[in-house]
């Protein structure tokens, strides 16, 4: 697919309701654990960037993004 995620977001705090909302689809209810393990990979990603596995910030569940644009910012 070539899809390159550069931004990986935490969405530890708001799991819950986002795999409810997965399980309203239950036309593909064959894809609920695939898409959960899917933002636990993700997950996976976002603990060695935000600072190490040990010392870096811990994550369950993350998203991950591709810019399409560059992105300006006032600060990083």
């Amino acid at each position: 697919m070539g899809w390159k995620p550069d931004t990986f977001l935490d969405i530890t705090p708001v799991w819950d309701r986002k795999r409810a909302a997965i399980e309203c689809m239950d036309g593909q209810q064959h894809l609920w654990d695939y898409y959960t393990r899917a933002a636990q990979q993700r997950a996976n990603h976002f603990k060695p960037n935000s600072g190490g596995q040990a010392g870096g910030h811990d994550c369950r569940y993350a998203e991950g993004f591709e810019s399409v644009f560059p992105r300006t910012m006032d600060a990083l």
